[in-house]
């Protein structure tokens, strides 16, 4: 059994890295507000949560924010009992933020349901990203139950019961809390129990939802039910976003279990990685030094500064092309569409001290002239004709045929006394993915769920 062990804190607790963690030690039990703020990498994780979902605010505020609050109410500060003696010590919530996230990311190459119709796939592409979400941050969830000994307590460690999750969260039951034992190795059944606990996570509209469709909830029940993450599709995706954040899964492998030959979706999904894999490190060495360095970067944007005089100065002599086959800007109806990784790619090359194109991209984001799209400042535009009704409806086939970039709202800023170009008759504006792929559920005015993260601790 484990007494002793190395833990991270929260930013503030103290100066050093790590700690060590006695069962003497008391945690007060944390808002799902502050949970979810800090560290930063977890305000992160819930932005490209929304961002992967391709949601409209009322089915996210709905369907997965209630998700993300309900899983930190559980969660806590608690350890990951799997990490404790490893490198990359991490914690429970990380892990589960991490796992939704990655598993959005893969969702996006493959066809679900499995054996479905055209029809099937983009009337339910919503409900199987659901899927793929959700079960992905419930994995091994049943944890909880079998691995962890909780004492409940006040702020001065006079204990008043010991945390079963089977009857809600640590928030509901108590202000504070400490760990008295952690087993990772014990051989109780979590994966019997891990549907259980998730039943109480889920939004009522959210497991309403997936249990309406047989199939959907089959698959979500298995993959939560197998510690092996092999069980179908969903199961598939469960175990490659365990390989990779364990480091343990090439690229190539990754693409060979995805069947994907095409050049343009394998540049797309390897975008999408290198941004998880950025996040994912920052939680990996996380230190107040780290933080400090992220802090500065976002404070002075210079990267960011230096790419738009760059960008002016090409526009106003002609060497950064507009609306021809080969340029990096375009004009659309809704301003200067800016190709995206491409035109950074090209600002990094030409001034190696900018070498990683992914900070100059954050940066000019910060600058707060690029246009918001519901959650995200990536927009995705076509350049061609939509996809034949006979041809297979797949977000593969969306990544395939689309082109990413930023839009500049107000183009003046760019081209300053020079005329703004005209709108490109080439760059189509098209729906949002939730328009084009698929329906949400009948929401309620009110939420359904339980609501653990808006109740008073249970006082004592």
């Amino acid at each position: 059994m484990i007494a002793n062990y190395t833990r991270l804190y929260h930013p503030g607790k103290s100066s050093s890295t790590n700690q060590t963690f006695n069962k003497q030690h008391i945690e007060e039990c944390l808002s799902t507000a502050t949970l979810l703020a800090e560290p930063v990498h977890r305000k992160s994780y819930v932005y490209h949560i929304k961002k992967f979902s391709d949601a409209p605010d009322e089915p996210y505020s709905k369907l997965y924010l209630p998700l993300i609050e309900n899983l930190a109410s559980y969660l806590q500060d608690l350890p990951d009992a799997a990490t404790l003696n490893t490198q990359h010590f991490s914690q429970l919530l990380d892990n589960a933020l991490a796992r939704a996230y990655y598993g959005l990311i893969l969702r996006q190459y493959i066809t679900l349901p499995s054996g479905g119709t055209d029809q099937q796939i983009q009337e339910q592409y919503p409900l199987w990203t659901y899927v793929v979400c959700s079960s992905a941050a419930l994995w091994q969830i049943g944890k909880l139950h079998t691995e962890y000994d909780i004492a409940l307590c006040n702020a001065e460690g006079t204990v008043h019961g010991k945390w079963d999750p089977l009857q809600g969260p640590l928030i509901e039951q108590s202000t504070h809390y400490r760990i008295q034992d952690i087993n990772p190795k014990t051989h109780r059944r979590h994966d019997e129990i891990t549907p259980l606990i998730a039943r109480q996570i889920m939004p009522e509209v959210g497991f309403k939802w997936i249990a309406s469709n047989p199939m959907a909830l089959d698959m979500w029940l298995a993959a939560l039910s197998d510690t092996t993450g092999a069980t179908g599709i969903t199961g598939l995706i469960l175990s490659l976003i365990s390989q990779l954040i364990a480091g343990t899964l090439t690229f190539n492998e990754l693409m060979k279990q995805l069947n994907i030959t095409n050049y343009e979706q394998a540049v797309l999904l390897q975008l999408d990685l290198e941004e998880a894999a950025q996040q994912l490190q920052h939680l990996h060495t996380h230190s107040v030094q780290a933080q400090s360095d992220v802090a500065t970067a976002t404070q002075d944007l210079q990267a960011g500064k230096d790419f738009l005089t760059w960008l002016r100065k090409g526009l106003a002599d002609g060497s950064i092309t507009v609306n021809q086959a080969n340029s990096l800007v375009h004009m659309g109806s809704d301003g200067a569409f800016l190709l995206y990784p491409q035109i950074f790619q090209d600002f990094s090359a030409s001034y190696p001290r900018y070498k990683d194109w992914i900070v100059v991209h954050k940066q000019f984001n910060l600058l707060g002239l690029t246009k918001l799209s519901g959650s995200d400042l990536v927009f995705s535009k076509y350049f061609s004709e939509a996809p034949e009704a006979s041809q297979k409806i797949t977000s593969s086939y969306v990544n395939a045929h689309k082109v990413r970039g930023v839009v500049v709202s107000d183009a003046s800023t760019l081209f300053g006394t020079k005329d703004v170009p005209a709108a490109n008759p080439n760059l189509r504006d098209t729906p949002p993915i939730h328009q084009q792929m698929g329906s949400y559920p009948t929401l309620p005015y009110e939420q359904h769920s339980l609501k653990l993260t808006n109740k008073p601790p249970h006082k004592v």
